[in-house]
């Protein structure tokens, strides 16, 4: 917030973002300008996401318990938060964009919208629903068989693992890598 008010009154070339030391040092009164300053929300929401996108996800779990908190949720009966929050800071825009997404990783109760039920699902849907989800377990076990017997590390991978997969767990563990993919 600091960083967007400096800049409605004040400019230093064309930099956007300052750390407050950065701010410290370049500031110069006669960079203030003279006009008034006009309050830009596309501006102001530009520089939340980037400071989300690039935020500590560890201090941003902080930030974000009490907005989980304020939709039901207890963060600390699911998958780790700063997990969570490291597969979806990318595209966060502000702190209840973030908390909306993270409710999907916490509830299991989510409703679907009515028109597009309607429109998309038949009586065929929850058993073609049921069969990608085994077909969905399977490859995701089968994906951390060839991972452990590879010891390929892909990008995301650390993520998915402390997302708490079911099956992943020691005994697990020594179970794919005993499997056969």
């Amino acid at each position: 917030m600091v960083n967007y008010l400096v800049r409605l009154g004040w400019s230093y070339g064309d930099e956007e973002i300052f750390s407050l030391e950065d701010l410290v040092q370049k500031f110069a009164i006669e960079n203030v300008g003279r006009s008034a300053g006009v309050f830009n929300t596309e501006k102001l929401l530009w520089l939340n996401a980037h400071y989300i996108k690039t935020g500590d996800p560890v201090r941003l779990a902080g930030l974000l318990t009490p907005f989980l908190e304020e939709r039901g949720v207890n963060p600390t009966t699911g998958p780790d938060l700063v997990a969570v929050i490291g597969t979806l800071q990318e595209r966060a825009k502000t702190m209840l964009e973030l908390a909306d997404g993270a409710v999907f990783y916490y509830k299991a109760d989510f409703g679907y919208d009515e028109k597009g039920a309607a429109k998309f699902f038949s009586a065929d849907t929850p058993a073609l629903l049921e069969e990608l989800i085994g077909k969905l377990d399977e490859a995701g076990k089968t994906f951390h068989v060839l991972l452990l017997k590879t010891n390929l590390c892909l990008p995301y991978t650390s993520v998915f693992l402390q997302l708490d997969c079911a099956y992943w767990n020691a005994d697990a563990e020594k179970r794919l890598r005993a499997a056969k993919p």
